[in-house]
């Protein structure tokens, strides 16, 4: 449950604070705040029983409830919870139906898909529309659909939903920095690259001191964009402000930094900037080796370019390039790619042959003709 989430929760509660139950309520609260969910679970049960006259409170402590077997992973109970306060009451207003359709998100796609509908039904015949309640309405359909694999659907949600915001101040920036962003990568996902550059870079003219995180993300993604179209030195700046902003935001350290090392690596292996591309390896490496999900195929080719550009940098460090190249190797046996197996052999192959070394030359010329001899089995 993400920060906003526990807020709002929260708020609800303490609308529904009185004489009557304020030392059961923050206890609650303080308790949901903790994170201790089991507990939060028992203890609204136990209130819900203690309180049953006050409907409100009643509907919040499932709600709370709900959120709290999400959170342990009990999406079968959360979505009982959920489905139950949609469909015993028939005049929800839409503000009631975006909570229930944000809570639906937690533990079943398809019931927010159903919730949501109802809301952008409702909203659609409203003479006054709230655009951000239906832009956010747009936004959990959108999401519902990206996750269960519709992302032509997702994109239609996502870009209505920000078109309903164009007009809207900047106070509704936040969202819409988010979906164009969501556009963005969905664009990139479908390798529709244009497209994905045109809502990144809107993304980014709409971001603000608020949303680091999202404008960080936008300059990784353009940076990677630019790159897969062999158009590095127009990536290139975009990269360096995401680096720059990187070291004091949140994702410090996180994939996404990782990303931006990497991609700004090989611009400087591609351009034979060598030497910077040995600092920008070493920090991607430390980094990488650091996180929890390794990829043995991501990790050789980090390897193998760190290595090709220890070597080949104003004064080679033949030695450690040697240490790397066989290190990626290592990594690269892991995987089941051959054909890309087969050029890294190549290249430590002619590397270990330039600088003299024929004992590593033989054993990795060993290793090319097993690779070949199986492929032929």
């Amino acid at each position: 449950m993400n920060n906003q989430d526990v807020l709002n929760v929260v708020e609800e509660l303490q609308a529904c604070i009185n004489e009557t139950n304020k030392e059961d309520l923050n206890v609650l609260i303080g308790e949901l705040q903790q994170g201790h969910y089991p507990n939060v679970i028992h203890k609204a049960k136990e209130y819900r029983e203690k309180h049953p006259n006050d409907g409100n409170l009643i509907t919040t402590l499932w709600k709370v409830s709900a959120i709290s077997h999400a959170e342990i992973r009990e999406y079968r109970q959360a979505k009982e919870i959920i489905s139950n306060l949609y469909y015993e009451k028939t005049n929800h207003s839409v503000g009631e139906l975006i909570i229930l359709g944000q809570l639906a998100f937690m533990c079943d796609y398809k019931l927010a898909r159903r919730i949501m509908s109802a809301v952008v039904k409702r909203e659609e015949f409203e003479q006054d529309k709230n655009a951000e309640k239906l832009s956010a309405a747009y936004l959990i359909l959108g999401e519902a659909e990206e996750n269960l694999q519709k992302p032509k659907r997702a994109l239609k949600y996502y870009k209505i939903g920000l078109d309903l915001l164009q007009d809207e101040d900047e106070h509704a920036n936040y969202i819409k920095v988010f979906l164009a962003f969501k556009i963005g990568m969905l664009h990139t996902n479908m390798q529709e690259q244009e497209s994905a550059l045109e809502y990144l870079k809107l993304s980014l003219e709409y971001t603000d001191d608020s949303s680091p995180q999202l404008k960080i993300n936008s300059l990784v993604g353009i940076g990677q964009i630019y790159g897969s179209l062999d158009k590095g030195d127009e990536g290139y700046p975009y990269l360096q402000e995401a680096l720059r902003m990187l070291p004091e935001s949140t994702l410090n350290n996180s994939p996404v930094h990782i990303e931006a090392l990497l991609e700004t690596g090989y611009f400087y292996y591609q351009r034979g900037q060598y030497e910077n591309g040995v600092m920008i390896y070493e920090e991607a490496i430390q980094k990488y080796t650091a996180s929890q999900h390794i990829s043995a195929r991501k990790l050789g080719m980090m390897y193998m370019q760190y290595g090709y550009c220890l070597a080949n940098q104003q004064e080679p460090q033949h030695k450690k390039a040697g240490t790397y190249y066989e290190k990626a190797i290592e990594q690269l046996e892991r995987e089941e790619d051959i054909e890309l197996l087969h050029s890294a052999l190549s290249d430590v192959i002619d590397f270990f042959d330039e600088i003299g070394n024929q004992g590593k030359k033989a054993r990795y010329e060993k290793r090319m003709l097993e690779l070949a001899e199986k492929a032929n089995t």
